[in-house]
């Protein structure tokens, strides 16, 4: 079964291939070998290479 979960740790997006019968003991292993992690529902578009720093709009600060 492959399940695509997000870690708790750092939001790190990842597909996680496990052998279980249900998606509970899937994710019972999962959080076992990687720690906590969430079911990701939807499907993402697979980035192929990071963006350079020009291109990923940071944010302003604006407050001081």
């Amino acid at each position: 079964m492959e399940l695509t979960v997000i870690r708790s740790r750092d939001r790190r997006r990842m597909v996680v291939a496990v052998e279980a019968k249900t998606e509970d003991d899937a994710l019972r292993a999962i959080t076992k070998a990687i720690g906590p992690v969430t079911i990701a529902r939807e499907r993402m578009p697979i980035r192929r290479q990071r963006a350079t720093l020009a291109e990923r709009r940071a944010r302003v600060a604006t407050y001081f």
